[in-house]
This record gives C-alpha cells, sequence and structure tokens, in this order.
C-alpha cells in the first residue's frame, strides 16, 4: 500500500458483512433445493437442518455478535440454541448433553448480566462475575454454539457418511473459516483503498522513562489532539502518539506525546525516528487509551510524576488545559493497581530552556493507597516511576456501589467525584469519634447523620445538647426528653447559690447541697437512666436543662447522669449499645480553669467522668461523640481518646497545631481552607490508612426541616473570614495561623 499505516485488526465494513450473509442465505437455499427439491423445505428433519443453518448465518460472529456486549450474545445463543434442539424428537444423550450446554450458556450469561451493576460491591461478586464473563464469551459464540446444533442436526438426520452430510458439512467448514482466513478482510481490500494522506512532522529526540516521546516538530507542521500521529522507532516497530503538549526551546518547536503500546503495520522504509500524521484517519483517543490502559471508564491522563515524589507524598507536572482543585482525586497505575492520591496544594514553575522559558504547575498529592472492598483505602508500598502516568478520577457512576450495606455509610464523596468515602459506624461510636469545627460548617448535621443512623441499628443515644438545636431534627416518635422537676431545680439552684455566697469554704452550705443531691436528685437520675436505657419506646435521650441557671449546678447534673449510664452499663452490660454525643463540648469538658465555675473539683470531676468513658467505655459498649468549635478549649484529656476526628474548617493556632499530631502537617494545613460542607476525616471508624478530604452530601429544604446550622448560619458562615482568638475567646492577630510555619506531626 505505498506509504499506508493500517491497523493490524482492520475493521470488516458493514457492506462487506451485509454482502456475505446474503451468499450465505443464497448457498443454503440452493442446498437446500438440490437436497430436498424445494428452497424452504416442509418436512420437519430438512426444517430443523435449515433452521440450524439460518442461526449459524444470522447470529453468527461475522454480522450480528459484534454489536451486542458479550454476555447478551451468550444469553441470545443459548436460548436460542436450545429452542431449536426442543424440535428434535430424537432425544439421544448427545442431544442432552448439546441441549444442557445450552442452558449453562444461558444461565451463566444471565448471572453476569444480573450481577454487573453490583460487581464492586463484593469480592465475591467481583470474583463471580469475571469468571461467568470469562466463561460465556469463550464458549458462547455463536459459531461455536450453533455449530453443534447445526452438525448434530445434519448427523442425526443423514448420518455421517452420506452424500446429504458431505455437501452441508462442507457448507459449515466454508462458512467457518471466513474469519479465522481473513476473507471479509481480503474481499474488502479488493474493493476499498485506504486513501492515506501521511505528512512527515518530526523527528524523535529522546525518550523519556518510560513512555514519553520528545519530538523536534518540523515548521508550520501542526501539533494537536485531535490528528493521528505515528513513529517508527528504531526497533523497527510502530506505534500511536498522543500529543500532550508542545512547547519552544530557542528557535525549536518542540512536542512531547505518549507512545502507546499499540503496533501498527508500516511499509515505509528508512525512517526510523520519523514522526508522521494521517490527517484521514482521525485518532480514537478514548478507545486508544481504554486498550492500552485497561481503565474501563477512568480514562483521563492529566500529567506525568516529577522528580521530588516519596511513596506517601507525588509530585506531578500538569499538562496544559487540565483543570486541577484541592480536594481532587487522581491515581497512577503501578503493577497493575491503581493507587489513589488526593490533590491538597500546587505551585506554579518556570524552565529556563536556553533562551525560552517554559512555565508549568507542579501538583503535590498526598496518597490515599489502593482501595479494597472490605478495608477501604489501604497504603500502597511503593511510589510511581518518575515519568509515569498520572490520571484525574472521572465520574462513572459505579463507584456508589462501593459499599457494605451492614456496616458502611457514605456521608459523601471526595470533592468533585462520586467516590465514596465509607464509615465504619460501630466503630465510630465503640472509639469514640470528634466532631470539630467553626459553625455553620455541617456539624450539626453530620451528628444529626451519624445518629440516625446509630438509632436504626438498636444503638441508645444520649445528648447533653444545652441549647436544645438538635431536638427539632430528630424524630419525636422515639426522642425521650430526660429532666428534674422544676421543684428540685429551683432547689438545687438555692442550693448552689447559697454554697457561691456562704462564708469562706461554705461547709455547712456544701453539707446541704451534697445531702441534698445524694437523697434527692441521684435516686431521680438514676431512674429516668435506668427507664430510658431499657424502654422499648425510645432509642434517643436529650438531656433538658434549660431551667438551671447556674453552671456549677448544670455541671453536677451532667455528671450524675454520665455517672449513672456508666454505672448501668459496667454492672448489668444492657442489649443495646450507648453513644453519649456532647454538643457543644467545650462547655462541658473545657480545658482546665476555662469552666467559668467557682468550685474547681466540680470541674474536675465532671471531666474525670467523661474520662472515664472515653478510657473505659468501649469495653462496657458505652461510645463517645463531642461536638466542639474550638478544638483549643476542649479537654486534651478527653480529646486525644477520640480515635476518629472529622474536622471542619476552623483556624485557631492551637487546635490546628492539635490536628497536625492527628492529621499530619499537609492535612491541618487544609483545615483553614476547606469550603462549607468539606472536612477532613480520618481514625479508627473511617475506611482509610490516611486521612482524606471529604465532601458532605448536602440535605435538601425537605431533608433539613426546621431551621438548623446549615439554613441558618450558611450565608453568614460563607462570607465571614474568622480570624484567630485567645484562650479568653478575644481576637488576637498575632496568634493567626501562618500556613508556611511547621506544625509538629
Amino acid at each position: 500500500m505505498g506509504n499506508s499505516i493500517q491497523n493490524e485488526r482492520t475493521k470488516i465494513r458493514t457492506l462487506i458483512k451485509v454482502g456475505l450473509l446474503i451468499v450465505g442465505l443464497v448457498s443454503l437455499l440452493l442446498i437446500s433445493r438440490y437436497l430436498t427439491g424445494s428452497f424452504l423445505p416442509t418436512d420437519p428433519h430438512n426444517s430443523t437442518i435449515f433452521q440450524g443453518g439460518l442461526l449459524l448465518i444470522i447470529l453468527g460472529s461475522l454480522f450480528l455478535e459484534d454489536k451486542f456486549t458479550k454476555p447478551i450474545d451468550g444469553l441470545v445463543n443459548g436460548l436460542t440454541g436450545a429452542i431449536s434442539l426442543l424440535t428434535i424428537p430424537e432425544r439421544t444423550t448427545i442431544w442432552w448433553i448439546i441441549f444442557g450446554y445450552c442452558l449453562i450458556i444461558f444461565f451463566l450469561a444471565l448471572i453476569s448480566i444480573a450481577i454487573f451493576p453490583y460487581k464492586d460491591t463484593r469480592k465475591f461478586l467481583t470474583d463471580l462475575n469475571n469468571w461467568t464473563h470469562s466463561v460465556v464469551i469463550h464458549f458462547g459464540k455463536a459459531t461455536f454454539l450453533f455449530s453443534m446444533v447445526f452438525l448434530f442436526s445434519v448427523f442425526i438426520y443423514y448420518g455421517i457418511q452420506s452424500r446429504e452430510a458431505a455437501i452441508l458439512v462442507a457448507f459449515w467448514g466454508g462458512y467457518v473459516s471466513l474469519l479465522p482466513l481473513k476473507i471479509p478482510q481480503l474481499i474488502q481490500s479488493l474493493f476499498y483503498r485506504h486513501k492515506s494522506e501521511l505528512t512527515d512532522v518530526g523527528t524523535l529526540i529522546r525518550i523519556e522513562d518510560p513512555n514519553l516521546a520528545v519530538v523536534e516538530i518540523k515548521d508550520k507542521s501542526s501539533w494537536t489532539k485531535e490528528d493521528a500521529y505515528f513513529i517508527n522507532l528504531p526497533d523497527g516497530n510502530t506505534h500511536y502518539l498522543l500529543p500532550v503538549f508542545h512547547h519552544m526551546q530557542n528557535d525549536r518547536q518542540l512536542g512531547t506525546a505518549l507512545i502507546l503500546d499499540t503496533r501498527l503495520i508500516t511499509k515505509i522504509q528508512n525512517s526510523e525516528g520519523r514522526v508522521f500524521s494521517d490527517s484521514s484517519n482521525p485518532l480514537d483517543r478514548k478507545n486508544l487509551l481504554a486498550n492500552q490502559l485497561g481503565l474501563e471508564g477512568q480514562k483521563k491522563p492529566i500529567g506525568t510524576i516529577c522528580e521530588g515524589a516519596t511513596i506517601g507524598k507525588i509530585r506531578f507536572e500538569v499538562w496544559s488545559g487540565q483543570d486541577i482543585w484541592k480536594g481532587m482525586l487522581v491515581f497512577c497505575i503501578e503493577n497493575g493497581a491503581k493507587v489513589y492520591y488526593q490533590v491538597l496544594d500546587g505551585i506554579t514553575k518556570t524552565e529556563d530552556l536556553t533562551s525560552n522559558e517554559r512555565g508549568f504547575t507542579v501538583v503535590e498529592a498526598i496518597q490515599l493507597g489502593t482501595w479494597d472492598l472490605e478495608k477501604g483505602f489501604c497504603k500502597y508500598r511503593w511510589l510511581p516511576r518518575i515519568n509515569s502516568l498520572v490520571f484525574g478520577y472521572v465520574i462513572t457512576g459505579s463507584s456508589s456501589m462501593m459499599l457494605d450495606p451492614m456496616k458502611d455509610c457514605s456521608l459523601g464523596c471526595i470533592p468533585n467525584s462520586d467516590f465514596p468515602i465509607t464509615f465504619d459506624l460501630e466503630k465510630l461510636r465503640s472509639h469514640h469519634l470528634a466532631i470539630l469545627g467553626t459553625t455553620g460548617r455541617g456539624k450539626t448535621e453530620l451528628a444529626i447523620s451519624l445518629v440516625n443512623k446509630a438509632v436504626q441499628k438498636n444503638v441508645k443515644v444520649f445528648i447533653v445538647d444545652l441549647t436544645l438545636k438538635l431536638l427539632p431534627r430528630l424524630d419525636r416518635s422515639w426522642t425521650e426528653l430526660l429532666n428534674l422537676e422544676s421543684a428540685q431545680i429551683n432547689e438545687l439552684n438555692r442550693l448552689v447559690m447559697a454554697v457561691d455566697t456562704g462564708e469562706y469554704g461554705g461547709k455547712s452550705e456544701k453539707k446541704a447541697l451534697n445531702k441534698y443531691v445524694a437523697e434527692e436528685i441521684t435516686p431521680k437520675i438514676d431512674s429516668q437512666v435506668h427507664e430510658f436505657i431499657h424502654s422499648r419506646i425510645f432509642n434517643i435521650g436529650i438531656l433538658e436543662l434549660n431551667e438551671i441557671t447556674n453552671n456549677e449546678a448544670t455541671v453536677r447534673i451532667i455528671e450524675l447522669y454520665l455517672t449513672a449510664i456508666f454505672n448501668i452499663y459496667r454492672s448489668s452490660k444492657p442489649e443495646n449499645p450507648i453513644w453519649i454525643v456532647l454538643e457543644e463540648a467545650h462547655t462541658i469538658v473545657p480545658e482546665t480553669g476555662k469552666m467559668g465555675i467557682s468550685d474547681y473539683s466540680t470541674q474536675a470531676e465532671v471531666i474525670g467522668r467523661i474520662s472515664q468513658i472515653a478510657l473505659q467505655g468501649r469495653k462496657y459498649n458505652v461510645g463517645l461523640m463531642i461536638l466542639a468549635q474550638r478544638t483549643a478549649n476542649v479537654s486534651k484529656t478527653v480529646l486525644t481518646q477520640c480515635n476518629s476526628i472529622i474536622s471542619f474548617a476552623q483556624y485557631d493556632k492551637t487546635g490546628l497545631d492539635f490536628l497536625g499530631n492527628f492529621f499530619g502537617d499537609d492535612y491541618a494545613k487544609t483545615v483553614p481552607n476547606l469550603e462549607f460542607l468539606e472536612a477532613v476525616a480520618y481514625g479508627y471508624g473511617v475506611k482509610s490508612d490516611r486521612p482524606v478530604i471529604v465532601k458532605l452530601k448536602e440535605k435538601s429544604k425537605e431533608e433539613l426541616g426546621e431551621k438548623s446550622e446549615l439554613g441558618h448560619d450558611q450565608k453568614e458562615t460563607e462570607d465571614l473570614i474568622v480570624p484567630d482568638q485567645d484562650e479568653e475567646g478575644t481576637l488576637n492577630n498575632e496568634d493567626h495561623f501562618d500556613e508556611d510555619e511547621d506544625i509538629p506531626f
């Protein structure tokens, strides 16, 4: 073909297929006329043979099989073959073997089609889908299956040594040999000539490991992503090139391209190291990448690994025209495994090319690891090779299936993707959870979602919510308000006030307070807690203390309720586990000296009780959830016992220092820049070996119901720039977090 370059697997034109179909049908009609005296035989025996021949031609791979997905092919072929065999009255052993074979192919194809949407949800479904798919595509081909039906019909009616059998077998042999002998391609080459318009566009300068070619482009030659380019390598093979970008070096135009593994047939002589374009053959980039990389729907290369990459953090140069954003999910292919990374930062750089400068962007991304259906993100043991490809994750619609409905709940996805971040709810509860962040960012929404999911799994939830902001958003049918009688509250307030205003030490006043608490308050609380824990109706209990005006009295009551819960679970071990939720935890378990009450022992008691729950709660089925706006003001004794932390945006340096110890420096630096409903999640209950930025699902107006943290504060939060505050809550611009400052890891 002179200078033509064509694919080894030339696509057969539809007109050629139609022509061969007509030839096959005419041949079968003529054979029927010759053997039976009729073009359309009426005898049942001959009709069965004629029918089998038609199926072989019409449903054969030459004409229709490539228009269906392989499992659908097997489904149609298996069912049609079984139905055809039912017309044969002689039910011999061979008949039953072929009939059973058709049914097996049919049911395996049906299973493959049925489980395909769910193949990523369980490992055994993945294995089953792969096995059934492989069996169907190899053993359910029309030419194979209908050959058995056709030949069996011939031999059962005409015998093996008859003239009729010989003619029909010859017809069968001629038909099934069309594709192996490449007869369609030969016929096509006689009628269709490839009109190649090859252009010499450049010369290979070097190959950068492993598969990037740098080409010097000739003057006025095009270098676009739409054209088809080929390169003749020194080893004699010809490959497709996918242009990536181009730049100037002195007076030379240099192009960088990806070398694909797809090899082509070439008859161009003495052209080693030359690059050609073919304007008559547009490049199908999507399919070429799919064949090269085996990535199904995820086939968007966006850059290449550059120097400075490590196992935990990669750096890659972004190709021109690519959209990159903080939190973006990307991945590399290492030894056949997809290793995922999350973009956290980037920097613009220039490269001096003698008299020219080339500007480019280098992105930093933290390794999340490979995805495991059971464990989530798992650390990968090595780093990608320099100049290897980095791919942007493309939404496929199948990632939402990567959940275990018995264990996992997905509260959101990696930003701008459908890749779910999954949580093990039981581990979040049993190993304690802290939800941190400034107001209006989504803490309350997340807490409500977790509470509702916990209740659905028969978990008791006890909420300390002094402002009762959670109550309007909870189902009142299973929610109980726990409180004291007005007379008890008034007396408690009076006794506490007497202690605060009495003589120095207030010994007599304290004695009276302690006696009243022991004899009147504690029994009431113990009874309430016992009834709530063993209730078959109420799964959510909210502590209501809005009538108590004294901080010390409030803290004392909280400590008594928590003590009652812990004692019951430690002694009697109730059937249902419990999750204690502390809303505005910085007011309940603050750092030492931050409670604003006169009696230090009261503060120490409540912190000590909650610390005991945090330290020992797991073995008694008692979990803890802490919600706080300022990490700096929450007791670190309690906070450090939370094995999972989900942090929304916050700004105080003390809090960021703490998060730096938990998340690591890279993710801690992203916390002040998190957007609305974005959070960094990490810990024992999060299915990821590393921290990850997650975008929580935004609730609809119907889901939000009454005025909530999202609806009421969203606009205010989006417009607000919060400076740092000192330990007493006053503005402190000098202590404002500096992104360039190192945070200890």
